[in-house]
């Protein structure tokens, strides 16, 4: 995906090196976020590959920004 790629033209089922690029993060601090819970676990495996469904990931993302802007304070962890 390059950097200019818009919404709509990232897939729905991502694996981890595209996941952690539309979070715009490395992709061992993607996997220590799923490991914390941050983000949420792969949906499902296709031949041993991890996917990650785009919107459990804005799901996630979308609460941990409420959540901070309900306490004031810009989500911690990210």
């Amino acid at each position: 995906m390059s950097a200019h790629t818009t919404y709509n033209q990232w897939p729905r089922w991502m694996q981890l090196q595209t996941a952690a690029a539309y979070c715009d993060m490395s992709e061992n601090y993607f996997k220590e976020l799923v490991k914390d819970g941050v983000l949420p676990e792969e949906a499902f495996r296709q031949r041993r590959t991890a996917r990650w469904d785009r919107a459990q990931i804005d799901e996630k993302l979308d609460a941990m920004l409420q959540a901070s802007a309900s306490s004031g304070r810009f989500a911690q962890r990210i």
